[in-house]
């Protein structure tokens, strides 16, 4: 079976996941331990199908991976100090190598691309690109960058990063924390996000909902664009920003301030202009069919 999604961001990016695996009863497991040296800065890629893999940064220059994966999987971790590949492979072609389960430390320094079709994945202090067609991914402490997508699973991230991209197709997709620059984009999930900094961010969706708690940094700029969802967003009563909010089609809400919405040129929908404070944020509002909800936190 194969599943192709564009979802709405940069370009429009293509996200093509094929998925080839038939199903198979569960297989005995056998224990594998592995551990190397490796540089600092090692990019690691990794391919693992199905079951869960936990990766952990720490202060070490070395890999370990531990834990189990089926007797009848090809379990491989082979390459040099700077460059590595681990790869947990069928039996043959047209079946699955069943779930692996394991965990990986690696030197915080380095870069994963890590590749799944069901198995969760779980990091704390991670850098790297991971893809996941159905599996959940939850995603903790620094990183100097990430990449996500997923499908149909959910996607948490609650990180310290200077620049995130984020992608669902159908999970809903978390994110807290303080991020420089992120991009996160949805088709029909919902968008979640709960902010303490961000300099410059767009939110994106075409059904899903979008809903933001939190502050602005001084003088970033934050973009939020829906097709028909609903934006939310959830703000201190003294919050300050340049606001300008635009529903084609729909309605906005606004109990946050005292200033009120006014129809569009062509009287299908409303819009709302104000700015408080001098040097603050710009915050841009877009919607079609959807409303637009300013509210206290």
């Amino acid at each position: 079976m194969t599943g192709s999604l564009r979802i709405p961001g940069a370009g429009g990016v293509l996200v093509a996941l094929a998925v080839g695996l038939a199903p198979m009863p569960a297989a005995a497991q056998q224990a594998v331990e592995r551990g190397r040296s490796v540089a600092a800065d090692v990019s690691i890629k990794m391919w693992v199908p199905a079951g869960s893999v936990r990766l952990m940064g720490w202060d070490r220059d070395s890999i370990l991976v531990r834990g189990t994966v089926p007797s009848t999987a090809s379990f491989y971790l082979g390459g040099t100090r700077s460059s590595l590949k681990l790869d947990v492979s069928a039996p043959s072609a047209d079946s699955s190598p069943g779930p692996a389960h394991l965990e990986i430390f690696l030197p915080r320094g380095g870069q994963v691309s890590l590749k799944t079709v069901t198995a969760s994945i779980t990091g704390t202090d991670v850098t790297g690109w991971i893809s996941t067609v159905s599996g959940t991914v939850d995603l903790r402490g620094r990183a100097r960058r990430l990449e996500v997508e997923t499908l149909d699973g959910p996607l948490t991230l609650q990180v310290e990063a200077a620049w995130v991209r984020a992608r669902t197709g159908n999970g809903r997709l978390t994110i807290e924390g303080r991020v420089d620059d992120i991009r996160a984009s949805t088709v029909s999930g919902a968008i979640v996000i709960r902010n303490k900094y961000a300099d410059r961010a767009l939110f994106e969706s075409i059904t899903g909902d979008i809903s933001y708690a939190g502050a602005f940094s001084d003088r970033g700029t934050m973009e939020f664009d829906s097709h028909s969802g609903t934006v939310t967003l959830a703000l201190p009563e003294r919050a300050e920003g340049h606001f300008r909010l635009t529903s084609v089609a729909g309605r906005i809400d606004n109990t946050l301030t005292s200033d009120r919405p006014r129809a569009t040129a062509d009287g299908g929908g409303e819009e709302l202009v104000f700015s408080r404070g001098a040097d603050a944020a710009r915050i841009i509002v877009r919607a079609f069919k959807g409303s637009i909800i300013l509210r206290r936190m």
